[in-house]
């Protein structure tokens, strides 16, 4: 099943743009709502005056890969004879005029956009823009890199691991995780007991997983520890700490609460 993606950001429109191709370019914003979880909304229509807006948008996986897909959306869209899909003022005809317009002035509508994949833990800060050759419209990504996290992400990530320790030395934990995970953002989307999808995150954004260090530096040593290792296990087969779990016997109830 795909994560939705959740952007945010602005349109810019660059170039030289004149009152008849704005006046094309509204009915294809409205169709960019599209129908159902993934799209755009802006919250105003850009005028001749006021060229940058901004906009909500859906994505599937990613919003940046969603905007690739909008050309083929709207011409399915063009085609569709789908009942109940709620009427749009666009047509072919002023679709393909449009396209054409933007290639002949060498227009651009360009976006700046965070985007957030809640469940991938992922925040990205990505700009790029539409262009057309006539006939299509092609989305290229100009710029893209992650956001890491910030001293409240930071301060969150210290309370995530220091539950797994019985004298949490808070100082030397902000300093082991500023060296040691920068996108220390997704602890605040995963502040609770589903151990899974930080294990999950952080592989997928970081070259070396950081749990191992984390209990060479510090001998992990409470319950709540216990209960983590159980879910890496399930994921990695074997512990962070590099104990054999299996054949382990530990007395839980010298854990404390």
């Amino acid at each position: 099943m795909a994560n939705d993606s959740m952007a945010s950001g602005t349109i810019h429109l660059k170039g030289r743009w004149i009152k008849g191709v704005l006046a094309d370019f509204y009915p294809v914003l409205e169709m960019w709502r599209f129908y159902g979880a993934y799209g755009l909304h802006a919250r105003q229509k850009p005028t001749l005056q006021n060229r940058t807006v901004e906009f909500t948008g859906c994505g599937r996986w990613s919003f940046s890969g969603t905007l690739s897909d909008f050309d083929s959306w709207t011409r399915s869209w063009l085609n569709s004879k789908e009942e109940g899909r709620p009427k749009r003022a666009l047509t072919a005809e002023v679709y393909d005029r449009f396209l054409r317009a933007m290639e002949e002035r060498k227009l651009k509508i360009v976006f700046d956009f965070e985007d957030r994949e809640p469940g991938a833990g992922i925040l990205n800060h990505e700009v790029g823009a539409f262009s057309s050759d006539g006939a299509k419209l092609f989305y290229t990504q100009l710029s893209c890199e992650y956001i890491v996290g910030g001293d409240d992400d930071l301060e969150r990530a210290t309370d995530y691991l220091a539950r797994f320790l019985k004298t949490p030395d808070r100082e030397a934990l902000e300093e082991w995780i500023a060296e040691h995970i920068v996108c220390t953002h997704l602890f605040a989307l995963h502040y609770d007991d589903n151990y899974s999808e930080v294990i999950y995150d952080l592989e997928e954004m970081m070259e070396e997983d950081p749990f191992p260090a984390f209990c060479a530096a510090f001998s992990p040593d409470t319950r709540e520890w216990e209960d983590f290792c159980e879910e890496y296990e399930e994921i990695k087969g074997n512990r962070p700490d590099g104990r054999e779990a299996r054949s382990m016997c530990w007395d839980r109830a010298s854990f404390v609460v």
